[in-house]
C-alpha cells in the first residue's frame, strides 16, 4: 500500500503546533498510533515539529537584568541589623544570584534566536514549495537508512536553494558536506550537521548553474573534494 508520507507530516507539523481541528487531531492521533509505531521518517520529522514548536514559545524576547538590581539588593541587605559576617555573605549569594539571571537571561536568548532563525526558514521553504514555478528534486538515499529522506527545492531565477527533510547523525567529529556539480566539477556548497534528525539548509546559489547535488560525509569541518561516503544524491533542473 503506498503511504503519503510528505501529507501525513503536514498534518503531524500542524498538530505539533495545535493548529487543526476536532477531525484532524483525530486523525493526527490515529496516526500517532497506527503509523508512527512502524516508520521511523515520520517519528523522526515528528520530534522535529514538536522540538521546533517548544522552542517557539521562547520566542519572546526576554527582558534584560536590571543594570541597578544588584547594587540595589546590596543596599537593602547592608542596612539589615545583621552580624558583619551575615551581610558579606549574603551580599556575595545575591551577586551569584544576580549574575546567574544574567546567564540565564542570554541562555534563553540564545534558545530564542535559534527558534527564530528555524521558523524564519521554515517559512521561507514553505513559501517555496508554494510557488507556482518552484522545483522540488527528491534525493537519492545513498545510506540505506529509513529516515534519511532529503529533498531540494528552488525556484528558477532565485539564487536561493533548500534541503529539508531528515538525516541520521553523522558519526563523531563528522559532518555532512553538500556538492554541486557543473559537469565534473564539483562546487562545495555548504557544511552542516542534522538537528535532532531534521535538515532544514539555506544555500545561497544559483541552482540553475549546477546539474547535479551529492551531499557526502566528511571529516572534521568540511573537505576540498568530495569522499566516497556518499549520502544522497540527485539531479538539478
Amino acid at each position: 500500500m503506498n503511504v503519503d508520507h510528505q501529507a501525513i507530516q503536514e498534518l503531524l507539523a500542524a498538530h505539533a503546533l495545535h493548529a487543526v481541528d476536532e477531525v484532524d487531531a483525530a486523525r493526527a492521533e490515529g496516526l500517532l498510533v497506527s503509523h508512527l509505531p512502524s516508520c521511523p521518517e515520520c517519528r523522526t520529522m515528528l520530534d522535529g515539529f514538536e522540538a521546533t514548536a517548544g522552542d517557539l514559545a521562547l520566542a519572546t524576547r526576554p527582558e534584560p537584568t536590571p543594570a541597578r538590581l544588584g547594587f540595589r539588593l546590596r543596599r537593602q541587605v547592608a542596612s539589615g541589623r545583621l552580624p558583619e559576617w551575615w551581610r558579606a555573605a549574603a551580599a556575595g549569594v545575591v551577586v551569584a544570584l544576580v549574575a546567574g539571571l544574567g546567564l540565564w537571561n542570554a541562555h534563553l536568548t540564545r534558545r530564542m534566536s535559534d527558534a527564530e532563525q528555524r521558523q524564519a526558514a521554515t517559512t521561507e521553504v514553505l513559501a517555496v514549495l508554494s510557488h507556482p514555478m518552484s522545483h522540488v528534486v527528491q534525493l537519492s538515499n545513498e545510506l540505506g537508512a529509513p529516515m534519511a529522506s532529503l529533498a531540494a527545492s528552488y525556484v528558477p531565477g532565485r539564487p536561493i536553494l533548500y534541503l529539508f527533510g531528515s538525516l541520521p547523525e553523522p558519526r563523531d567529529s563528522h559532518v555532512y558536506e553538500v556538492w554541486l556539480f557543473q559537469g565534473v566539477r564539483a562546487v562545495p556548497a555548504a557544511v552542516f550537521r542534522p538537528q535532532r534528525g531534521t535538515v532544514l539548509v539555506k544555500i545561497r546559489v544559483d541552482p540553475g548553474a549546477f546539474d547535479h547535488l551529492l551531499i557526502t560525509e566528511e571529516d572534521g569541518t568540511g573537505s576540498a573534494r568530495p569522499s566516497s561516503r556518499h549520502v544522497v544524491n540527485g539531479t538539478l533542473g
